[in-house]
């Protein structure tokens, strides 16, 4: 980057992630390469030119970078372009316990971990806490590209002046116990469980439901009026190994936005959690919008039922939703 300053031209520092595939064909000479395909974190630099716009630069391999460079941060300034979120925060808590020890009684969350702060509007908030407890100047700005990255949106629609917005949210997987296998004893892990986040934007309460599979989804306010969100949880597939072998996967999950008064749906989307094909990809997406393409055609904005009246949701009472989970949607207990 000194170098292309001194010459006048426009140079940034990039970082995020290179993905590395194995070769299809093996070379004559040099170098195998990766002997399996991975993702590690990798920073290069970038340049402008005139009629061509930024080209980076890996002085790793010495060559232009492609498709498998994908960038998350770029910033004049190193120190502004961490590579991952967690680099300049812990940085920063460093230096504030240093100066101001944390000496207040700790907080036992329990099954909060495992229900609020497993939805990406609540771990954006809660980070965003942390960085203004922290007492020194980071822009939240700074780590969208992080949340973006992973929290990304699935799906959503427009309706009546109100928005559904489908997002990811984080999943806690349960290790089983010893079995044994052709290989010796093995300890499999359920990942047959799924989350993702709702929101509801311009939401009146008082009037509309909203229905995942007919079962009344959960909504609690964010602290801003008419915005609502809620955790869904449901199985996604059927390993050989799992904690509830005879629950049935539940691949589509249907979306009603139902006005209580009429009785009806006045829109919805349905979300595939795999291809709703059948089909199974072969390799890894090559890029960003690989991604989003792939995750855009498991989610439609239509599948509801807008003519008719629906099946009376299932919703829950208030004693029955409990103290542990209030903002989690567990489809597997209405299979």
């Amino acid at each position: 980057m000194q170098l292309l300053h001194q010459f006048g031209y426009a140079a940034r520092f990039a970082s995020g992630y290179l993905i590395q595939q194995v070769g299809d064909v093996k070379p004559l000479d040099g170098p195998e390469g990766p002997t399996a395909d991975f993702t590690d974190l990798h920073a290069w630099a970038e340049v402008y030119l005139p009629g061509a716009g930024w080209i980076g630069l890996d002085a790793t391999s010495g060559l232009v970078t492609g498709e498998d460079h994908i960038p998350l941060a770029a910033s004049p300034d190193p120190q502004s372009a961490a590579p991952i979120s967690g680099a300049v925060e812990a940085r920063a808590a460093v230096a504030a316990f240093w100066q101001t020890p944390y000496e207040r009684p700790l907080v036992r969350w329990g099954t909060r971990l495992h229900d609020k702060l497993l939805l990406p509007q609540c771990c954006e908030q809660d980070f965003d806490d942390a960085l203004e407890e922290l007492g020194i100047k980071l822009d939240p700005a700074w780590f969208a590209p992080h949340l973006a990255f992973r929290f990304p949106v699935l799906g959503e629609i427009a309706l009546r002046g109100m928005r559904l917005e489908l997002r990811h949210a984080l999943g806690l997987w349960h290790v089983l116990g010893e079995e044994q296998s052709s290989a010796g004893t093995v300890r499999y892990v359920d990942s047959s469980a799924e989350r993702v986040q709702v929101r509801a934007e311009g939401w009146p309460v008082e009037r509309h439901m909203l229905a995942c599979n007919g079962v009344a989804v959960p909504l609690q306010a964010t602290g801003r009026a008419g915005d609502q969100v809620s955790g869904i949880r449901f199985k996604a597939w059927n390993p050989p190994s799992a904690l509830h072998p005879t629950i049935r996967p539940q691949v589509l999950l249907l979306f009603d936005a139902i006005d209580r008064w009429t009785g009806r749906a006045l829109g919805g989307m349905t979300h595939y959690a795999a291809h709703p094909g059948g089909r199974s990809y072969e390799d890894f997406p090559v890029n960003a919008n690989s991604a989003e393409a792939r995750r855009r055609t498991r989610c439609f904005p239509f599948g509801h039922s807008p003519a008719s009246v629906p099946p009376q949701p299932i919703e829950r009472p208030a004693a029955d939703r409990g103290r542990e989970h209030p903002r989690t949607l567990d489809l597997r207990r209405f299979a």
